[in-house]
């Protein structure tokens, strides 16, 4: 792999590096909803208090990359937190004992990527924050 970066540009390198980290907490969060199983443990457990850290970083790190990102960058991290959005509303409003559900509210596979929009939603905080 090392042999790979050396043929990409620096801009190339950092696309991916930030790509790979938005996909590191987008892992957590999946895992916090209970939606996919800990690679660790095997393990699936629904931690609302640690899937909206997860969702929050992200909406952290849009908040302060806000004019430095590419257009590619900046859709794929507004996708991921809509979806994470979306999936930590339904976990929180199901009954507690209630089962985590295996599909993510579009009924795809959390762990494949999302379509590619091009205008996409604005998205909204977890939960509404005082700005």
């Amino acid at each position: 792999m090392a042999e790979q970066e050396t043929n990409l540009t620096q801009e190339q390198q950092d696309t991916f590096a930030f790509m790979a980290m938005v996909e590191l907490y987008q892992q957590t969060a999946w895992m916090a909803l209970g939606k996919i199983a800990d690679p660790a443990t095997k393990e699936t457990k629904t931690n609302l208090p640690q899937a909206r850290w997860a969702i929050d970083t992200l909406s952290m790190i849009e908040r302060k990359t806000r004019g430095n990102l590419s257009d590619h960058e900046l859709r794929f991290l507004r996708e991921i937190l809509h979806m994470l959005r979306m999936n930590y509303v339904e976990e929180a409003n199901k009954p507690s004992g209630e089962p985590p559900s295996s599909q993510n509210q579009t009924g795809t596979n959390p762990d494949k990527e999302a379509a590619t929009h091009d205008e996409p939603e604005t998205p909204q905080s977890a939960e509404p924050q005082n700005e």
